[in-house]
């Protein structure tokens, strides 16, 4: 069973608050689409802060590529791989004998997996910005959303958008999973915990 998670949104300058699920979701491009980024901003039609195709291509972390040499779960973000990659190659300087070891075997996958993963991050920018989408709410469908992340924004009041607390609400036994096409058109289906 996995938790049902939460975020409340709040506003520096006036009462707004809203609360939207966090999870559990999983927001993907359908098959052959490729990656956009996703960013919560602010929908004017939902009047709410929600998860939005910006329609601008989006990096791929390394071990979710295709085809990739490396395990998915490796990796949560390009900083934590990046961190793995240095810290590999100070043992690679520091022992002559590096080539012998699992280490230098796993050096040589993460650095295939970068190769791949830098192609198809450059191919994503390539492809969203020669395609040019407007950006979507992946909740309603609604193409008026903020231009910045929530962070960056200002509420109509002039104020700042806070994410104000987190949480859990109890268990589920499914998830939410959000698919999208190049032009930010989305679909949910809810899907079973394994």
């Amino acid at each position: 069973m996995g938790g049902i998670y939460f975020n409340i949104w709040s506003c520096s300058n006036c009462d707004y608050t809203s609360r939207s699920v966090s999870g559990p979701f999983r927001v993907e491009p359908k098959v052959g689409t490729p990656k956009a980024k996703i960013e919560y901003r602010w929908c004017n039609d939902c009047k709410a802060i929600q998860r939005t195709f910006t329609g601008e291509g989006d990096a791929i972390i390394p071990g979710k590529e295709p085809d990739s040499p490396i395990n998915s779960w490796e990796f949560s973000s390009i900083e934590d791989f990046e961190k793995t990659i240095k810290k590999l190659e100070l043992k690679k300087k520091n022992n002559i004998f590096f080539f012998l070891t699992k280490d230098a075997k796993k050096l040589k996958k993460y650095y295939e997996s970068k190769v791949l993963c830098d192609k198809y991050t450059q191919e994503n920018l390539v492809f969203y910005k020669n395609l040019k989408p407007k950006p979507k709410c992946l909740i309603c469908g609604g193409t008026k959303v903020g231009n910045l992340p929530y962070d960056l924004d200002t509420h109509s009041c002039g104020g700042k958008f806070v994410l104000k607390d987190s949480g859990r609400l109890g268990s589920v036994g499914q998830f939410e999973v959000i698919t999208y096409t190049s032009d930010g058109i989305a679909t949910s289906e809810m899907r079973n915990m394994r």
